[in-house]
Protein backbone atom coordinates (compact mmCIF):
# COMPACT_ATOMS: atom_id res chain seq x y z
CA UNK A 1 0.00 0.00 0.00
CA UNK A 2 2.71 2.30 0.74
CA UNK A 3 4.39 1.67 -2.34
CA UNK A 4 1.12 2.27 -4.40
CA UNK A 5 0.41 5.63 -2.27
CA UNK A 6 3.87 6.60 -3.45
CA UNK A 7 3.56 6.33 -7.04
CA UNK A 8 0.11 8.58 -6.70
CA UNK A 9 2.35 10.95 -5.00
CA UNK A 10 4.98 11.18 -7.70
CA UNK A 11 2.06 11.20 -10.48
CA UNK A 12 0.50 14.26 -8.85
CA UNK A 13 3.36 16.12 -8.09
CA UNK A 14 5.08 14.93 -11.72
CA UNK A 15 1.34 16.00 -13.27
CA UNK A 16 1.84 19.75 -12.07
CA UNK A 17 4.57 20.50 -13.62
CA UNK A 18 4.48 18.45 -17.21
CA UNK A 19 0.46 17.83 -18.00
CA UNK A 20 1.29 16.55 -21.79
CA UNK A 21 2.69 12.90 -20.98
CA UNK A 22 -0.70 10.53 -21.10
CA UNK A 23 0.87 7.45 -19.17
CA UNK A 24 0.98 9.69 -16.21
CA UNK A 25 -2.77 9.92 -15.75
CA UNK A 26 -2.88 5.74 -16.68
CA UNK A 27 -0.50 5.40 -13.52
CA UNK A 28 -2.51 7.78 -10.92
CA UNK A 29 -5.91 6.25 -11.64
CA UNK A 30 -4.51 2.60 -11.34
CA UNK A 31 -2.89 3.40 -8.28
CA UNK A 32 -6.20 5.60 -6.73
CA UNK A 33 -7.95 2.18 -7.94
CA UNK A 34 -5.52 0.21 -5.93
CA UNK A 35 -5.95 1.99 -3.02
CA UNK A 36 -9.69 1.97 -3.26
CA UNK A 37 -10.27 5.78 -4.13
CA UNK A 38 -13.12 5.55 -6.70
CA UNK A 39 -13.67 8.76 -7.24
CA UNK A 40 -10.00 10.20 -7.32
CA UNK A 41 -9.64 7.40 -10.01
CA UNK A 42 -12.56 8.10 -11.90
CA UNK A 43 -11.23 11.97 -12.41
CA UNK A 44 -7.86 11.13 -13.32
CA UNK A 45 -9.35 8.96 -16.27
CA UNK A 46 -11.50 11.72 -17.16
CA UNK A 47 -8.38 13.84 -17.38
CA UNK A 48 -6.65 10.80 -18.76
CA UNK A 49 -9.19 10.38 -21.39
CA UNK A 50 -9.45 13.88 -22.25
CA UNK A 51 -5.78 13.90 -23.96
CA UNK A 52 -6.28 10.48 -25.23
CA UNK A 53 -9.83 9.99 -25.83
CA UNK A 54 -8.89 6.43 -27.42
CA UNK A 55 -7.08 5.00 -24.60
CA UNK A 56 -9.13 1.74 -23.97
CA UNK A 57 -7.01 1.07 -20.56
CA UNK A 58 -8.17 4.19 -18.86
CA UNK A 59 -11.86 3.16 -20.19
CA UNK A 60 -11.94 -0.05 -18.81
CA UNK A 61 -10.54 1.83 -15.50
CA UNK A 62 -12.89 3.98 -15.37
CA UNK A 63 -16.05 1.48 -15.94
CA UNK A 64 -14.31 -0.72 -12.69
CA UNK A 65 -14.18 2.67 -10.76
CA UNK A 66 -17.76 3.27 -11.09
CA UNK A 67 -18.62 -0.39 -10.47
CA UNK A 68 -16.57 -0.21 -7.38
CA UNK A 69 -18.04 3.25 -6.00
CA UNK A 70 -21.37 1.95 -6.49
CA UNK A 71 -20.77 -1.36 -4.45
CA UNK A 72 -18.56 1.34 -1.89
CA UNK A 73 -21.96 2.68 -1.86
CA UNK A 74 -24.20 -0.08 -1.58
CA UNK A 75 -22.02 -1.30 1.15
CA UNK A 76 -22.19 2.10 3.33
CA UNK A 77 -26.27 1.50 3.10
CA UNK A 78 -25.76 -1.83 4.36
CA UNK A 79 -23.95 -0.62 6.92
CA UNK A 80 -26.40 2.23 8.12
CA UNK A 81 -29.30 -0.05 7.85
CA UNK A 82 -27.73 -2.83 10.31
CA UNK A 83 -26.46 0.25 12.50
CA UNK A 84 -30.07 1.70 13.03
CA UNK A 85 -31.20 -2.26 13.16
CA UNK A 86 -28.70 -2.51 16.10
CA UNK A 87 -29.84 0.76 17.82
CA UNK A 88 -33.53 -0.19 17.77
CA UNK A 89 -33.17 -3.46 19.08
CA UNK A 90 -30.79 -1.95 21.61
CA UNK A 91 -33.41 0.34 22.41
CA UNK A 92 -36.26 -2.02 23.13
CA UNK A 93 -33.90 -4.25 25.22
CA UNK A 94 -32.81 -1.00 27.55
CA UNK A 95 -36.52 -0.61 27.82
CA UNK A 96 -36.90 -4.42 29.01
CA UNK A 97 -33.99 -4.00 31.35
CA UNK A 98 -36.01 -0.78 32.98
CA UNK A 99 -39.34 -1.96 33.08
CA UNK A 100 -37.58 -5.17 35.26
CA UNK A 101 -35.44 -2.99 37.32
CA UNK A 102 -38.68 -0.93 38.31
CA UNK A 103 -40.35 -4.08 38.91
CA UNK A 104 -37.81 -5.59 41.11
CA UNK A 105 -37.26 -2.44 43.68
CA UNK A 106 -40.93 -2.53 44.14
CA UNK A 107 -42.09 0.48 42.42
CA UNK A 108 -44.92 -1.66 40.67
CA UNK A 109 -46.57 -4.03 43.47
CA UNK A 110 -50.12 -3.78 42.69
CA UNK A 111 -49.93 -3.12 39.15
CA UNK A 112 -49.75 -4.85 36.20
CA UNK A 113 -46.20 -3.98 34.60
CA UNK A 114 -47.28 -3.43 31.41
CA UNK A 115 -49.07 -0.29 32.13
CA UNK A 116 -45.54 0.56 33.73
CA UNK A 117 -44.50 3.26 31.12
CA UNK A 118 -41.11 4.86 30.35
CA UNK A 119 -40.30 7.78 27.80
Amino acid sequence: MANVMSIALTVLAACTQTVSHKWWFCRAATAFHRLSQYAECIQWCDRGLELAHDNTGLVELRQKAVRGQAAQAKEERKRAVMERKQQAHRAKLDKAVAVRVHIANGYAEGSYAGNVHFG
